[in-house]
């Protein structure tokens, strides 16, 4: 007996002695499995695996002290040579795999509270060896209970006269280079201007340097008084700044020393004038004057 199917191969079948079966082709789809393994294991016999070791590189491992307030929001490594981001990370301190070279390390400890840090110029990656990063310098600032809220600002400027660091609206102890520095400070937005408490600054490496900040100035109002439109603090020691307000009785952070007061009552109405030709803020104290 013979089949004849439409489409694909004829089959054929003898006929057998009275009363036996005859032989029928196997389905198609059989035969495509059966073609598809005959297939695969070709290729399996006929393929290998390569192993490739990833070889010239080395590690970063980072280090952190109990008083960093955990994971920064951001930090890149660039080329010490050309400046160029080679590795950029945020929200962990995960180990780091870097080709081999030299690196500076740009730190960003939060989203709104921190400005970009130059931790280190000088971090050296070599082939097939971990580098460990220490997170253990830094600067913490302690307010006096007189300051009844973190500052706008505080920075910290090097030699050359270069931000090296810039906190907004927290007390946070926050990662900075070793060095001597300025410590400038800004209590309110709008308020007070910007203020250095500190010319000589000095934030020793592997540890956290502690800054009180417990001298100040203030105005004691009369009951129902209107804050005036300014007041200032003259130092009496050349080569140090103004501290004036606006609309703000305070108090106001300052470095001790000799001062003069003067007060403008209002903006249009009144000149500026002194009423304390001189007297004294010491170490630790805050002056209250009553108006």
């Amino acid at each position: 007996m013979t089949s004849s199917p439409t489409n694909g191969p004829s089959w054929s079948a003898s006929p057998g002695p009275p009363g036996a079966s005859i032989s029928t082709p196997p389905p198609t789809d059989e035969l495509n499995r059966a073609l598809t393994e005959v297939q695969e294991q070709a290729l399996k016999k006929e393929s290998s695996s390569v192993r490739i070791k990833l070889g010239g590189v080395g590690k970063l491992s980072f280090q952190p002290e109990n008083w960093l307030a955990g994971p920064p929001y951001r930090f890149r490594l660039e080329s010490a040579a050309d400046g160029k981001t080679v590795a950029a990370g945020g929200g962990n301190l995960d180990e780091l795999t870097l080709p081999p070279g030299t690196y500076r390390l740009v730190w960003d400890q939060t989203e709104h509270g921190h400005g970009d840090t130059i931790l280190s110029e000088n971090i050296v990656i070599k082939p097939g060896e971990t580098t460990v990063f220490k997170l253990d310098t830094g600067i913490n600032l302690v307010p006096a209970a007189w300051i009844k809220k973190a500052p706008r600002h505080w920075y910290l400027k090097d030699p050359a006269g270069e931000t090296v660091l810039t906190v907004w609206g927290n007390w946070d102890p926050a990662l900075s280079p070793a060095g001597i520095y300025e410590l400038w400070y800004r209590q309110d937005e709008h308020g007070t201007n910007d203020v250095r408490l500190a010319e000589q600054l000095v934030i020793e490496p592997g540890k956290v340097t502690e800054f009180e900040v417990n001298t100040g100035f203030t105005l004691i109002p009369s009951p129902g008084a209107k804050a005036p439109y300014a007041w200032v603090l003259k130092p009496k020691d050349p080569g140090r700044g103004e501290i004036a307000t606006r609309y703000f009785y305070g108090p106001v952070p300052c470095p001790p020393g000799n001062y003069s007061f003067s007060l403008r009552q209002t903006e249009h109405g009144h000149s500026l004038t002194e009423l304390i030709p001189e007297f004294t803020i010491d170490p630790g104290q805050l002056v209250e004057l009553e108006l």
